[in-house]
């Protein structure tokens, strides 16, 4: 089982990296391509929301005794959220790398 994910993993890795270094053609590699820009662009919005939630001070660096705030939990909720759907979509979307 771990080599069976380790080799998959590997076979992800290598596709996905092809697929960035434009090294894939096809449908699917310009599919994967869209995909992972989409989700870098919405990545980088997230990230400056979260900016200027601090520079708003809605966001706090400190919280007493380590607790955050209710908004702070809903926006990694969120990217939690975010990243879960990125992973199995592309699990979905790329096809399994026989070696």
């Amino acid at each position: 089982m771990r080599e069976t994910l380790r080799v998959w993993l590997e076979g992800t890795e290598t596709y996905v990296l092809e697929v960035i270094l434009e090294q894939r053609q096809g449908n699917g590699a310009k599919f994967v391509r869209g995909f992972l820009h989409v989700m870098s662009r919405l990545y980088g919005a997230i990230i400056k929301a979260r900016r200027f939630l601090y520079n708003l001070r809605v966001l706090r660096l400190k919280q007493p005794f380590g607790k955050r705030t209710f908004s702070q939990w809903k926006i990694l909720l969120l990217v939690l959220i975010i990243s879960a759907l990125a992973g199995i979509i592309l699990a979905i979307l790329i096809p399994t790398v026989h070696l």
